[in-house]
């Protein structure tokens, strides 16, 4: 007598997952069952061919020189006793006995069970019962999901497609539909009168009839409905993405490109999603994604997610590893829930300037730059990331760099103005403030000292025009700009906005040595003193709204020191 199949079922206590990877010698924890594991860089870093490479890991010993070898190797066990595993295999296989021996049957794949058992317990790697254990889901793969498919020829066959699933089990096919309709405001409807199975889009409004009742006017109602095959790419890929994880549920999903075709919203509904399902179904999800808008999603399902950053040197790739509950104290900074920064993790780099002006202008001088060189020349691939502030920089690189991504600051030149504020930025950039400290006393002291005061003639002079230019009774502002003129300076720091590096008079080498140390740990001050000196033809106000769209009129970005200060840029942020 058989069993019915289950393999729709949650594989509680399956606790088959992948526990560790080694990347160049590296090896990274991971937290296994009921968790997701994003993969995410720039263009090009290999997070496509990892995944690839998870599946041939698992599945057989990779052949010598297939591809670059990004994965060193894997841990992929049963921690369980070999009772679990096979309490695991009864409850989501289909368990048929034949002249004296028990067989297993899942996704239409079969086995003898104390095969499947030997195999499981003694051997490293799960050659023909990978598709047993993983799913994977690449985008060329999705739409078959989406198709119609031949009916079982028995209700209690098991399943090998999620439409079988959808046919039999009401509260999965419920799920289904009320997914659908939260992401893209459709509905569907299970086409069991035709003949083959489909979901279509809409409601035939003609009464379902009762068991045995053929119904013309029904099935012609269903007929008539638009097939969900027939619908837009990014609602197949949706689908065809998350019904086998919904229905047919593995122990490991491995996902490439869970976005494909997605606008922003869905992606990140996508993403809560995916992360909804591995918690539910206690399933490893390791994912692909080059989109923060499915990493905000994994990461607001409050499922764990861990995050693996690649890098790429050349030919060799690199991982940075952050655990679950290293993302969940950093997602607490409203700062990466509701901002951009999180678009860091697929560039090459970051720049992170003052001011949105700042980094428009700077993007647009580095943009130049390239064109000058080479008009065929690759994208940069960099991130602008403005702080609003360069007290907040510091803040900001602690969080990127957190998350393995290269951070360079580009503050005014008068960030030398505050000890406290410098020597935060340089411990951000993993710096020693000790090893800096000496060039920055010896370079500044001439700021800190108290300014000489001005000779009483020229004060007499400054007074003396004011009052020329002014009639009748004394007014506040006048009053004020006479205050002004007789107060005593308090500092001479405003030099280095005004006058920038020539603003050094007694501490000249220290301050190039200063600034060259500062460019080697990421921080690249602007030499001129302030963005707004890179403009030198136009008289205009820095407080002038329309300032950045001047320079750009008068080609501030493309002259000389806008290319220097471009090349500094590139130079910190490792890209010639």
């Amino acid at each position: 007598m058989s069993n019915p199949p289950d393999d729709c079922a949650q594989p509680e206590n399956s606790a088959f997952a992948i526990h560790s990877i080694t990347i160049a010698d590296e090896v990274h924890t991971l937290s296994g069952s009921g968790s997701v594991l994003a993969v995410v860089g720039a263009n090009n870093v290999g997070k496509s061919t990892l995944i690839d490479q998870i599946l041939t890991n698992l599945r057989s010993v990779p052949a010598p020189g297939s591809k670059p070898q990004i994965l060193s190797s894997l841990d992929a066990k049963w921690p369980s006793t070999p009772a679990a595993i096979e309490e695991w295999l009864r409850a989501h296989c289909r368990v048929h006995h034949d002249i004296g021996q028990t067989h297993l049957s899942r996704k239409g794949l079969g086995s003898r069970l104390d095969e499947a058992l030997k195999h499981l317990t003694e051997q490293d790697k799960l050659e023909h019962l990978t598709e047993w254990l993983v799913d994977s889901i690449p985008p060329t793969n999705r739409d078959m999901y989406v198709q119609p498919v031949t009916r079982p020829k028995s209700i209690s066959d098991p399943p090998t497609h999620p439409f079988h699933v959808v046919l039999v089990n009401k509260e999965v096919r419920n799920s289904v539909i009320t997914l659908a309709r939260k992401m893209f405001g459709i509905d569907l409807y299970l086409d069991a009168v035709s003949g083959e199975l489909s979901f279509r889009i809409g409601d035939p409004d003609v009464a379902v009839p009762v068991a045995n009742d053929l119904n013309p006017e029904y099935a012609q109602a269903v007929g008539s409905l638009r097939s969900l095959h027939e619908q837009g790419a990014g609602f197949r890929s949706a689908l065809g993405l998350l019904l086998p994880m919904v229905t047919i549920p593995s122990p490991i999903t491995l996902i490439d490109e869970p976005e494909a075709y997605l606008h922003p919203p869905q992606a990140r509904l996508m993403g809560a999603e995916i992360g909804r399902v591995a918690a539910l179904n206690k399933s490893q999800v390791i994912l692909a994604t080059h989109d923060k808008n499915i990493l905000q999603g994994v990461i607001e399902s409050e499922t764990p997610v861990d995050i693996l950053h690649l890098t790429r040197d050349g030919d060799v790739t690199s991982a940075r590893l952050l655990r679950a509950d290293e993302v969940a104290e950093l997602w607490k900074d409203p700062m990466l829930r509701y901002g951009n920064a999180l678009d860091g993790l697929f560039h090459s780099a970051v720049i992170v300037t003052e001011a949105d002006r700042d980094s428009r202008f700077y993007e647009a001088a580095i943009d130049a730059l390239y064109e000058s060189r080479d008009a065929d020349s690759p994208a940069h691939n960099l991130m602008f990331l403005a702080a609003n502030g360069k007290q907040n920089i510091a803040k900001i690189v602690r969080r990127l760099k957190g998350f393995g991504i290269r951070t360079i600051s580009c503050p005014d030149l008068d960030i030398l103005n505050n000890k406290a504020v410098l020597s935060s930025l340089v411990n951000a950039h993993d710096g020693e403030w000790s090893v800096v400290e000496s060039h920055y006393y010896k370079a500044t002291g001439q700021f800190t000292a108290a300014p000489p005061a001005p000779d009483v003639n020229s004060i007499k002079g400054k007074i003396i025009a004011l009052l020329d230019d002014a009639s009748g009774p004394l007014s506040d502002e006048l009053a004020k700009r006479i205050k002004k003129e007789v107060a005593l300076p308090k500092s001479t720091w405003d030099k280095l906005k005004k006058h920038g590096m020539t603003a050094f008079s007694t501490g000249k080498a220290s301050a190039k040595e200063l600034i060259k140390t500062l460019d080697e740990l990421g921080i690249v001050a602007v030499t001129l003193g302030e963005l707004e000196r890179f403009l030198t033809d136009v008289d205009v106000s820095k407080s002038d709204p329309a300032w950045l769209s001047i320079a750009f009129d008068a080609g501030a970005h493309t002259s000389t020191a806008a290319n220097e200060h471009a090349e500094r840029l590139l130079k910190a942020a490792s890209i010639g």
